[in-house]
């Protein structure tokens, strides 16, 4: 009896310290490599201690909720037509669907949160999936209502903050699937237009698969993250300092800097998209001023 109690003991004692240390182990801040692959669906990234979550959209119902996207620029753009049939959402996801119809017409979509959700500064980031083809491309981007207006003053006019831009193959048909754009715009469209930006060849950066990208936009820079690791940071004369808008895109462009459209366009169905499983944007001490919602509302009614 003696011989059981003791072996049941140096038993117990032993798991004792085996959890222990496997606690040990999922508790110790061990340091991230770079280039980590975080699971971002639902956690709050480390940078952003003093962020609470301001808006977003996880995709999940069964059509674009109206009360916080619109349809931009609906008709012809590029060499395609932008509608609103070429949107849709299901599964969680929001999904931008290019494809050519019976006629040969190219076919895409562009969703914004303009006259809906506004916001200067923050943490803006989504988790997205790219499968471009020739001649197309796709973005997530962040855009000003005046921009452009006043020329020489990005501060106040607002600037184009292109996050990820991303296509398959350059002007020349090399397959770039892999490098990530991203850009500032400046001063309008037209002759005093200015913009500067950076491109990072990614591996994890390839059509069907997932992948978070992220601004961090405050009074003297924007940093800009690939899978929650910084790969560009702008400090700069284009620094926005009036509340913008999201938009997501797909454009199609024949010859141009996203290379030729196939030959048969884009007929096989879902296999020229964008993706989206969820868009977020954090603001810092919101909770000191007031609720997210009443601070939209006051730069709505603002502009």
């Amino acid at each position: 009896m003696l011989d059981l109690f003791s072996t049941m003991m140096w038993y117990l004692n032993r798991r004792i310290r085996i959890t222990s240390f496997l606690l040990l182990l999922t508790s110790y801040p061990f340091a991230c490599a770079p280039n980590t692959i975080y699971d971002t669906r639902s956690t709050l990234p480390t940078f952003l201690f003093d962020y609470d979550l301001c808006w977003s959209d996880e995709f999940n119902g069964v059509e674009l909720d109206e009360s916080k996207w619109g349809y931009r620029d609906p008709g012809k753009r590029g060499d395609a037509i932008e509608t609103k049939e070429a949107v849709s959402v299901s599964d969680g996801v929001l999904s931008i669907n290019t494809h050519t119809d019976e006629n040969g017409v190219h076919k895409t979509g562009m969703i914004g949160t303009q006259d809906r959700f506004m916001q200067k500064q923050g943490y803006w980031e989504a988790r997205i999936k790219f499968d471009d083809r020739p001649g197309m491309h796709s973005a997530f981007w962040l855009q000003s209502p005046t921009i452009g207006k006043p020329i020489d003053s990005p501060k106040k006019a607002g600037v184009e903050i292109d996050i990820v831009e991303h296509r398959k193959h350059d002007g020349n048909g090399i397959d770039i699937e892999s490098i990530l754009e991203m850009a500032l715009h400046w001063d309008g469209y037209g002759d005093h237009h200015q913009f500067v930006g950076s491109i990072v060849d990614e591996k994890q950066l390839q059509n069907g698969k997932w992948n978070t990208y992220g601004v961090l936009w405050d009074d003297n820079r924007y940093n800009f993250y690939f899978n929650r690791n910084k790969i560009w940071t702008y400090e700069g004369e284009a620094i926005s300092n009036r509340s913008q808008y999201i938009i997501f895109s797909s454009e199609v462009k024949n010859n141009s800097w996203a290379g030729i459209i196939p030959k048969d366009g884009y007929i096989c169905d879902n296999e020229a998209k964008m993706q989206v499983d969820y868009v977020r944007v954090y603001l810092q001490n919101i909770n000191e001023t007031s609720s997210c919602l009443e601070y939209n509302r006051q730069i709505i009614s603002s502009q």
